[in-house]
């Protein structure tokens, strides 16, 4: 009896740790939706890297860094589900797929992708949503790319108001 108490504790200490740096996933798809509507892109499909992605780790410093660091530690080879993003209409990438269509370079890898998903505008990376402070901000990693040269990487910071998410500002990492 103990030894089962005892793991149910440690499993709702490791719960409480997880979601400490990150949202539920509730509350990441109204940060999900909220991000997409202010961006002006509410009413299609997104097609997203099943994949969590974040900014690259190479030692240089952004703004938020100690959040994505904190992310970084749930858990490697995280993969998002579709309840990550409510009733978005969303077409995850498995990673395997994604691995097929560009296993023979970056150009090929694009016509394969647009032949295949000819409805596509883009391909979307994104992070955990990020809890920022009292749970009133939330940051997220947003990758979008469409061709060899044709991406970017940027920090949308969002703002709970009332209940309602809303983007707060957008911070551009790179250019392609």
């Amino acid at each position: 009896m103990r030894c089962s108490f005892a793991l149910v504790l440690a499993i709702v200490a490791v719960v409480v740790a997880i979601s400490a740096c990150g949202a539920s996933t509730t509350e990441s798809a109204k940060v999900y939706e909220a991000m997409f509507a202010d961006l002006g892109v509410a009413d299609r499909t997104y097609f997203i890297r099943e994949t969590v992605e974040g900014p690259e780790d190479d030692g240089s410093d952004y703004p938020y860094k100690e959040v994505f660091a904190k992310l970084r530690t749930r858990k490697t080879g995280e993969r998002h589900h579709q309840t990550d993003f409510g009733g978005m209409s969303v077409h995850l990438i498995p990673e395997n797929e994604y691995i097929d269509l560009f296993a023979d370079g970056c150009r090929e890898g694009w016509q394969r992708f647009h032949h295949r998903y000819p409805q596509a505008k883009a391909l979307l990376g994104l992070s955990p949503v990020g809890l920022i402070g009292d749970g009133t901000e939330a940051v997220v990693f947003l990758k979008v790319a469409s061709d060899c040269f044709g991406g970017s990487g940027a920090l949308v910071v969002l703002e709970r108001s009332q209940g309602k998410w809303k983007t707060k500002r957008t911070l551009n990492l790179w250019i392609s």
